[in-house]
């Protein structure tokens, strides 16, 4: 009968303790971004829609990853890192002539640069 305890490598701990641990653990992770920061970010990334590449690339960079689609276009993708992790991928999908029609992105520190 365990009585909600569990063993650990310090012996027998109250299940409630892990339980409390493990929101306090839970709580040390970054908080999700306000309302405003996505919308600030999904304007600035959204701006590029219907640009050239050219343009994209000579603002954000050479693109971390690049991937060829069967109709001729491309996805290029930029990353966000933050001590070694990775905290934003944004895509782009770029047509068979080189204009920008789609973006996402997924993280939870996408942000767009200061004074933009």
């Amino acid at each position: 009968m365990s009585f909600g305890f569990r063993t650990t490598a310090l012996g027998r701990v109250p299940a409630g303790l892990c339980g409390l641990a493990a929101l306090l653990l839970v709580g040390c992770e970054t908080p999700p971004p306000s309302p405003e920061r996505i919308a600030a970010y999904e304007q600035y990334v959204g701006r590029w829609i219907q640009d050239s590449e050219a343009n994209l690339v000579a603002s954000w960079g050479i693109p971390d990853s690049s991937h060829a689609m069967e109709t001729g276009g491309r996805v290029i993708e930029y990353q966000t890192l933050l001590d070694e992790n990775i905290v934003c991928i944004t895509r782009f999908t770029i047509d068979s002539f080189g204009r920008v029609q789609k973006s996402w992105y997924r993280g939870s520190r996408c942000a767009a640069p200061e004074g933009v």
